[in-house]
């Protein structure tokens, strides 16, 4: 029985495979071509949106938080204020009901993460990293400075 059962198997498999070596010997003109009408403006709507993923694309990273609170005002001066004297490392404003936060990097891995909140919680007491999806540029923009 089971020696019935395994040459139907054998055979079975062997059709199948010549079945499909008879679709690939097909010759091409046979077939078939797709072509496909569009608006001008669709197209180049594409293709500016194409540009807009070379240039910034959101992946799974790590930032760090240097304020937590309930007030706006205080988390935008923060901001700001990180901004202007930070010009290696760029600061996030992040509402998440009814707390704002102020975060700041886009870190790949933890570790150079790690390594930055120690230096900012001398400036930043309480700093720690946090996961986050960040802005990944692609390599001819990237800049890579020592924090200040």
């Amino acid at each position: 029985m089971k020696l019935y059962f395994a040459l139907i198997f054998i055979l079975t498999l062997g059709y199948q495979t010549e079945a499909q070596n008879l679709w690939y010997n097909l010759p091409t003109d046979s077939l078939g071509s797709v072509s496909y009408e569009s608006e001008p403006l669709i197209d180049s709507l594409f293709n500016q949106a194409l540009e807009l993923n070379k240039k910034d694309t959101l992946v799974d990273g790590f930032r760090i938080q240097i304020f937590y609170g309930s007030k706006r005002l205080g988390a935008t001066e923060l901001q700001t204020t990180f901004n202007e004297t930070q010009d290696s490392i760029q600061a996030y404003l992040v509402y998440q009901q009814p707390y704002w936060k102020v975060h700041t990097g886009d870190f790949r891995n933890r570790w150079d993460a790690e390594k930055w909140a120690e230096i900012l919680n001398k400036e930043y007491p309480g700093a720690f990293v946090v996961p986050s999806k960040i802005h990944v540029k692609p390599k001819a923009q990237r800049r890579i400075n020592s924090p200040r």
